[in-house]
């Protein structure tokens, strides 16, 4: 006798845990890198990539492709708020972004990424998150401030508290370890 097997509903997987997932699992291999999450500013004039996709975000793909991403900070990883992985290997137009005029002196001072996530944050809704492998820690510029060393679970609190609401731009609680840079 034939029975019909019940075939449970795919659960929607929020993109943001995704995202989570695939960060840490790099961390795991020891991979540096940037990622630009482009909120409802459109960013695509301010940045270069050699091949645009628009791909959903899945752990598969995203280890997969940051395999293949360069090495440097000088590239990073380009999302968009929807959870669509956009492109690797992306870099900043710099005919377009003017450096002179808006960096002041304790700005001057950091990394050139952390000079551009400054930059970038402050005159757009874009979030600016580094990986780095050796504290096993992030870094997230958004809205022109850097909050450094915070833990995965301060990462992904910030994240969800930032885009699963339209009008929500809180902080995670942050501990004592963790630091926070303006312009």
């Amino acid at each position: 006798m034939l029975r019909k097997f019940h075939v449970p509903e795919a659960t929607p997987t929020n993109w943001l845990d995704e995202f989570m997932r695939a960060c840490l699992a790099a961390l795991n291999k020891n991979y540096e890198f940037v990622c630009v999450i482009e909120g409802q500013d459109k960013l695509k004039d301010l940045i270069k990539a050699p091949c645009v996709f628009y791909a959903d975000l899945k752990k598969d793909i995203f280890d997969l492709l940051i395999e293949k991403q360069t090495r440097t900070t000088d590239f990073f990883v380009w999302i968009n708020r929807e959870g669509k992985l956009v492109a690797i290997n992306a870099h900043w137009n710099h005919t377009l972004i003017i450096h002179e005029g808006w960096v002041t002196p304790e700005a001057q001072q950091l990394n050139q990424w952390k000079q551009e996530a400054l930059l970038i944050t402050s005159k757009s809704d874009a979030l600016i998150l580094k990986a780095e492998p050796l504290s096993r820690t992030f870094t997230i510029g958004f809205q022109g401030k850097l909050l450094e060393n915070l833990s995965a679970e301060q990462t992904a609190l910030f994240l969800s508290n930032t885009f699963n609401s339209a009008t929500c731009y809180t902080q995670p609680a942050r501990k004592d370890n963790s630091r926070e840079t303006q312009r």
